[in-house]
């Protein structure tokens, strides 16, 4: 079973206990410290982020008219007090007004606000990935895939 497999199942685990269209925050993205090591000089991680801007009105139909058990969540990069920021991920999204609204489930590695669990806002020209899941198959999480795709690379 492949890396992604393995945690999308994890994630459908808990959203399958949601009794909402618009489910909680996936575990999964609060569990992969990597996600929030996004380096936007890199070439195919710009193409992905690029990828993900291109498709977010796909997300943001979706998000409007949700499906029983759908999580929905959104990245973005946060400043942090000193070096480069911090890319994070916002479960249970909600948007309005050009802005999405949602709780941070991944656990910064540095000293930020916000903190993890604590509700954020981020403009919807800011959102660097989007990511649907529902019943063992996602959608999107395009900086996902490529750090999921460099983790498995032998080195």
């Amino acid at each position: 079973m492949t890396a992604r497999n393995w945690i999308i199942g994890a994630v459908l685990l808990v959203a399958g206990c949601a009794n909402g269209p618009n489910a909680p925050a996936p575990q999964r993205l609060s569990q992969t410290s990597a996600s929030s090591r996004v380096d936007t000089d890199d070439p195919e991680m710009a193409q992905a982020i690029t990828k993900a801007k291109q498709t977010l009105d796909e997300f943001l139909a979706r998000l409007q008219h949700p499906q029983r058990n759908e999580v929905f969540s959104v990245q973005s990069a946060f400043k942090t007090p000193s070096g480069p920021p911090e890319y994070l991920w916002l479960g249970d999204v909600t948007y309005k007004d050009g802005v999405f609204e949602g709780a941070v489930n991944t656990k910064p590695q540095r000293a930020l606000t916000p903190k993890y669990g604590e509700t954020a806002k981020v403009k919807k020209e800011d959102v660097t990935d989007w990511m649907i899941l529902k019943s063992g198959k996602s959608e999107g999480g395009f900086t996902v895939d490529l750090l999921l795709k460099r983790q498995a690379a032998p080195r």
